[in-house]
């Protein structure tokens, strides 16, 4: 299952586009009551930059139960969940 926040929002009075910038809430599972299936977070995308067209993405994601940060040619071990939510 993917799932895509939209994080950006377009005010039309102004013509612009801005970040939304407030915390999003996720656990690290999500059931489904119409499919009762139950789907696990495995990885995510996060975007850093102020505008939808520029900006700089980093990817994180779960193997054997520990979470890594992509960050081009470098990978971190993520070490605290707090961080999951920070970078989410």
């Amino acid at each position: 299952m993917l799932i895509q926040y939209r994080r950006f929002r377009y005010k039309i009075n102004t013509g612009k586009t801005f970040k939304l910038s407030d915390t999003i809430k996720s656990t690290d599972t999500i059931f489904c009551p119409t499919t009762k299936l139950k789907y696990e977070l495995v990885a995510y995308v996060n975007h850093i930059g102020d505008l939808p067209t520029n900006g700089h993405y980093t990817a994180c994601i779960k193997h054997n139960n520990i979470w890594y940060m992509c960050d081009d040619n470098n990978i971190y071990v993520m070490t605290l969940k707090s961080e999951l939510i920070q970078r989410g």
